[in-house]
């Protein structure tokens, strides 16, 4: 299977599945997550302030990811 991000071979150890069941390798997911944030401008979080919190869409089928995707990304689970 390949990592949609980086378009590389994933393995067993490398990848997580998030809720809509598309997978990624870890570390492409959350420098994804990371990048989004940072792309946020404040007049975007002043129009819509849920803009900041965890919940970004799936870069594939753009569903909202649900925030225990994020903590399995984040913490390692």
């Amino acid at each position: 299977m390949l990592c949609s991000i980086c378009l590389d071979t994933m393995n067993d150890g490398d990848c997580i599945t998030i809720s809509c069941f598309h997978a990624f390798h870890k570390a492409c997911i959350k420098e994804w997550y990371i990048t989004c944030h940072q792309n946020r401008t404040d007049e975007e979080i002043k129009e819509d302030p849920s803009a900041i919190n965890l919940r970004n869409p799936c870069p594939n089928c753009k569903n909202m990811c649900e925030d225990s995707d994020w903590d399995a990304v984040f913490n390692n689970k």
